[in-house]
């Protein structure tokens, strides 16, 4: 008996080391998807050259246990995450469908109750993102860009060329 209860009071310790440390094997509603590496860049005359549609870009990293909790088809899906975009006050996105993609890849959808027209589509393989967020008129395009690195990228609509 006082075995089992020493076992009990080790696992309920352990789980709550896990909570402090950030590693809770759910993220909170409302978690940050993304952490900003930097600030926005405007990007540079060669750059505006190449690609005339980049308003401007952020670097950005994503937060593991939102990933992980987004990635994992047996994990429960995050109530709610938190996206910040360059220039925009933070967005909260319920996410709406998580689907089983090709070659080990995973959809996730999400919308906004609060902002019009507001969507993000994911395709998560592993630690690489690739995306788009999209609220109202303005588009943005996240890419992975390798160590765990991704950046957000504010797209021109109207001087992006077609697919």
């Amino acid at each position: 008996m006082i075995q089992l209860s020493t076992t009990i009071a080790l696992i309920v310790s352990a789980l709550s080391s896990f909570t402090a440390w950030g590693m809770a094997p759910h993220p909170p509603a409302g978690a940050p998807l993304w952490e900003p590496l930097s600030g926005p860049i405007e990007p540079d005359n060669s750059q505006r050259a190449r690609e005339p549609w980049v308003l401007r870009e952020q670097a950005v990293r994503f937060v593991p246990t939102v990933l992980s909790a987004l990635r994992d088809p047996t994990s429960a899906l995050p109530e709610q995450v938190a996206i910040r975009l360059p220039d925009r006050p933070e967005l909260d996105l319920v996410i709406t469908s998580r689907t089983s993609g090709t070659l080990g890849s995973t959809i996730v959808q999400g919308r906004s109750n609060h902002e019009p027209a507001a969507e993000l589509i994911l395709s998560i393989k592993g630690e690489a993102v690739v995306g788009t967020v999209r609220v109202g008129k303005q588009a943005w395009r996240i890419e992975h860009q390798g160590d765990g690195r991704h950046r957000v990228i504010e797209l021109d609509l109207e001087r992006l060329p077609p697919d």
